[in-house]
């Protein structure tokens, strides 16, 4: 019943989104004005609703700044998109009210205002929050009030009425006034979770009708129990529990009720947690240090996510506030790289899957997106200067079936499927905001079909290539003609757009599995290696060089696949060693950082070896179990300081047969909880049953929170999962 009305409050806010509506952006003048003519506009053309965007773009902090009530008429669904509307001080009105709000006239009808996502809107200021009179048939759900002179919500000769979901700050609530006042002159009006910081009544009820439902007083709530640590994940290098417990004033983890603080002398992303009776203080070097800790923060509060909180009509929240075990804990990574590598050449996820990936990611402390953009069966990025990489390069005829041991194809057109910059503007932005860093991939000279699909005279074949993306799986022999300079220009025009739309320090740009025999033959490619001195399949030290000076000049650093190392790489190139260690051995004498990401440990496309795994890839007989990723140690074989130059690791999940989120999220978890503790926590953890027991009760947040989380599954018998052994 739960999930039904999961999926139909999700149903009721996708519909919501997709009908028509008007909005104070479309308008000039003050926050009020904008919001009045939305309001007139709507009632004109009769589509009667007006959505109010989570930022006034014309405001500095994105507040909507009212000088006046905002006014509904009859008919009027007012939806907030988690703003906060504030009337200016000195202002004595309300925040909201409808139309014949206190007038002698026939009552307004069926008027809505609706809070739309998890978080509350709120309403700040004024002398009423949210003042309802005279009206039959209204709904009110999913709003905040903070410093309201009186009562946050007062109704007042009113029938037929829902209000529901709704929070009242302590400094909301002053001389023992209620929060929500029900008058004597109601009929029928339906009041429900409602918490709130109340000297006196929370709800007062003057007409004995209303319907009162579940309703939460923190201000005499009782004193909390002491309450035990939960488990964490990734586990904290220092944690000291200390008596009771901590009510927050929230069901979610936000900074409005955190103490911050800065220390400049702890290093990266560290931090230090203090929860006691009396709230919650945290002291961190930066703004990842503040994000890690309120991560801890969300596991210790055992936080519920949206679809288990959902309020039926608007999918807003419903939640009790949290309650947090008192504790003290010191908090830093092992390793500044703890990624995740997606690769959408061959299979392409989409920007909600990615958004789901990035949650997740920083909810387990991993802070860098290794997106994996092009391919040679797919090009995913969308470049104004060569609008055929998408015609072309986005689109194949068919794809390999799935589970086929041959070449079998399935003969459906796969695409056209990319990402607009807008997209990834979008995307790079949120995972910002989590304190992830993207760092795009664009892979050339080799794995570079899908592009040459679109410009095949930047092959070494020429025109007569033809003009599709590779469908099979496995290595690619056409390859980019870095003998022809126009071919060279075309990648460092590419490379102008990708820098433009990625802040971050790094750009990746392959460099691996390139074969040569084309190069070789190729008369451009033989006379540039020629020139060179060198022989052509030694080209790709010439293109590593060359395109590491070119974006190094844009500020960025190269990073690429261990291949780049059979030729000497310039100063400041980075190196992921995937064909074992020996990359990252390799690049220590070079003295070039490196990301160690074995294909034995790291390559998560692999199975878990679980043999009911119903997503199970072609290759069985290579096992990443979750026992081998918690034993991975990246520093094993570093002697003396060559643990300097390396930067981390991360899981790699190459998609030829990852289809979609759901074998995705199953190849991912539980495992990457298993990489992030090594690359966080690093060796002073190494206890792989006790991860195991902090395991089981940290999946069942993951399947709580909407992840395909694999089963845990132990290829050591001795291993205890569920209380019984496997």
């Amino acid at each position: 019943m739960k999930m039904k009305m999961f999926f139909l409050a999700l149903f009721t806010a996708s519909v919501a989104a997709a009908m028509p509506s008007r909005s104070p952006t479309e308008f000039e003048g003050s926050a009020s004005q904008r919001i009045e003519k939305a309001i007139a506009g709507a009632v004109a053309d009769g589509t009667r609703r007006v959505t109010i965007p989570q930022r006034d773009p014309l405001s500095a902090d994105g507040v909507w700044r009212l000088d006046r009530a905002i006014v509904l008429p009859s008919g009027v669904s007012l939806i907030l998109e988690s703003p906060v509307l504030e009337l200016k001080a000195g202002v004595a009105d309300d925040v909201i009210r409808n139309a014949s709000c206190g007038a002698d006239c026939e009552s307004d009808k069926a008027f809505e205002v609706l809070g739309v996502r998890f978080k509350k809107a709120v309403l700040r200021g004024g002398r009423t929050g949210l003042n309802i009179g005279n009206a039959d048939g209204y709904v009110v759900s999913n709003l905040e009030f903070q410093d309201v002179a009186g009562c946050a919500v007062v109704v007042d000769k009113t029938k037929n009425g829902k209000i529901s979901n709704m929070m009242v700050a302590a400094s909301g609530q002053p001389s023992g006034s209620p929060c929500v006042l029900v008058t004597k002159e109601n009929e029928s009006v339906k009041v429900e979770y409602i918490i709130a910081y109340a000297k006196g009544d929370v709800v007062k009820d003057c007409s004995g009708k209303a319907k009162i439902g579940e309703i939460v007083n923190l201000h005499e709530s009782p004193a909390l129990e002491d309450r035990p640590v939960p488990a964490l994940v990734p586990a904290p290098r220092s944690i000291r529990k200390t008596p009771g417990a901590y009510r927050a004033p929230a069901p979610y983890v936000t900074r409005d009720w955190i103490e911050f603080e800065r220390d400049p002398t702890m290093r990266a992303e560290a931090y230090r947690l203090s929860v006691t009776t009396g709230g919650v203080k945290v002291a961190a070097s930066d703004v990842r240090g503040e994000l890690h800790a309120m991560a801890t923060l969300r596991q210790l509060g055992e936080e519920k996510t949206f679809y288990r909180n959902c309020d039926f009509y608007t999918g807003g929240d419903i939640g009790r506030p949290l309650v947090i075990p008192c504790c003290e804990i010191e908090d830093h990574p092992r390793y500044p790289w703890r990624g995740i590598l997606i690769d959408e050449g061959r299979h392409f996820f989409g920007k909600e899957t990615i958004k789901h990936v990035l949650r997740q990611m920083s909810a387990h402390k991993l802070n860098v997106l290794h997106w994996h953009l092009t391919e040679d069966q797919g090009w995913r990025i969308e470049i104004d200067a060569y609008p055929d990489l998408i015609k072309y390069g986005a689109v194949r005829p068919c794809s390999p079936v799935h589970f086929a041991r041959g070449d079998e194809f399935n003969g459906d057109v796969y695409g056209p499927f990319y990402y607009t910059k807008d997209d990834i503007r979008e995307i790079v932005a949120y995972a910002d905001a989590l304190g992830i860093e993207v760092v795009p991939e664009i892979e050339f000279p080799g794995h570079i079909r899908a592009a040459l699909a679109a410009y095949p005279e930047f092959s070494c074949a020429g025109e007569k290539l033809p003009r599709v993306p590779r469908c099979t799986w496995g290595i690619e022999s056409d390859v980019l003609c870095v003998g022809n300079e126009e071919a060279l220009k075309f990648v460092e025009k590419v490379l102008d757009e990708v820098v433009g739309l990625f802040p971050g320090e790094f750009v990746h740009i392959g460099g691996d599995e390139c074969p040569t025999a084309r190069w070789k033959k190729c008369p451009k490619c033989r006379a540039k290696a020629q020139s060179l001195g060198i022989k052509p399949e030694k080209l790709q030290g010439y293109v590593t060089a060359r395109f590491a000076e070119y974006l190094g000049k844009k500020g960025k650093k190269i990073i690429g696949w261990d291949e780049i190392l059979e030729c000497d790489i310039p100063e400041g190139a980075r190196v992921m060693s995937w064909r074992g260690r020996n990359g990252g051995l390799k690049a220590v004498k070079q003295r070039r950082p490196f990301v160690m990401c074995p294909s034995s440990h790291c390559y998560f496309n692999r199975t878990d070896g679980n043999p009911e795994d119903p997503f199970t890839p072609r290759n069985t007989h290579q096992v990443v179990s979750l026992e081998k990723v918690y034993s991975f140690d990246p520093a094993r074989g570093l002697e003396g300081d060559a643990e300097k130059y390396l930067l981390g690791s991360q899981a790699c999940f190459w998609s030829e047969v990852i289809w979609n989120r759901y074998d995705l999220d199953w190849r991912m978890w539980p495992r990457s909880c298993a990489l992030a503790e090594v690359l966080w926590t690093g060796s002073t953890k190494k206890d792989f049953g006790e991860f195991v027991e902090r395991l089981q009760q940290h999946r069942r947040r993951l399947v709580m929170q909407g992840v395909n989380a694999a089963p845990i599954y132990c290829e050591n018998t001795n291993i205890k999962i569920g209380g019984a052994k496997k």
